[in-house]
């Protein structure tokens, strides 16, 4: 519903331009966050580009199931792939237990074989690992070596940032809507009076009949009027 009085009106402009702000801040914030989570992120796959995955490259077949996975994070992706499709794949689960082979599906496969062998990091969307970024480089017998970091680190603290700013926003928006319906009200207490001094005035009887004019004019104003 509308405000009608201009105090309203004054007040819901002024909360206005403050969510505005707010929400413009926020936004921008959470974005530039974002942005510095994933260069840093980008930073670490770069320094440890193909480590993991190099280890699948000439694993003997009966330890498939095993890999090296020492100084790797925990959530870290190897995968490496020969004319588009996965030959072997292994995900670091815990620093005490072996590393799991993922459940890659198909889609999973294209979104994989589609990253590019730039050296640079890439978002995917893995069907039972979720978000990653992910790295490709070339391996030395010609195929393609990924390695990978979750997103899901980078995705918490955006959320959490977007929940603390939204508690200070509420916050500040209640402090600024107390604060300006009291500037409000003292700002416009001149033109309170003023209106109560009007409505006043429009109360009073007017007056009424014809008004009375003198019967003769004198002589120095006939004269005057003559001239």
């Amino acid at each position: 519903m509308r405000p009608h009085t201009l105090r309203g009106r004054l007040m819901a402009g002024v909360l206005v331009l403050l969510a505005l702000a707010c929400a413009t801040i926020g936004v921008g914030t959470s974005i530039e966050l974002e942005r510095f989570l994933v260069d840093r992120l980008d930073q670490q796959l770069s320094m440890a580009a193909g480590r993991f995955a190099v280890i699948l490259e000439h694993r003997r077949e009966e330890e498939r199931e095993r890999s090296d996975s020492r100084g790797q994070s925990i959530g870290t992706l190897g995968v490496r792939m020969v004319n588009g499709q996965v030959i072997n794949a292994a995900v670091v689960r815990s620093r005490s237990a072996d590393d799991a082979e993922p459940s890659l599906s198909a889609q999973d496969v294209a979104a994989l074989a589609a990253v590019p062998v730039d050296g640079r990091g890439h978002a995917v969307e893995l069907s039972e690992l979720d978000d990653y970024r992910v790295m490709a480089t070339r391996g030395k017998d010609g195929d393609v070596l990924i390695d990978g970091l979750p997103m899901e680190g980078v995705e918490a603290t955006v959320h959490r940032l977007m929940l603390a700013e939204s508690v200070v926003f509420a916050v500040v928006m209640a402090a600024a809507g107390t604060a300006g319906a009291l500037w409000v009200r003292l700002s416009l207490r001149p033109l309170q009076r003023m209106a109560a001094t009007a409505q006043r005035v429009s109360t009073l009887p007017l007056s009424s009949g014809e008004v009375a004019l003198p019967d003769r004019v004198p002589v120095e104003d006939q004269r005057t009027e003559i001239a």
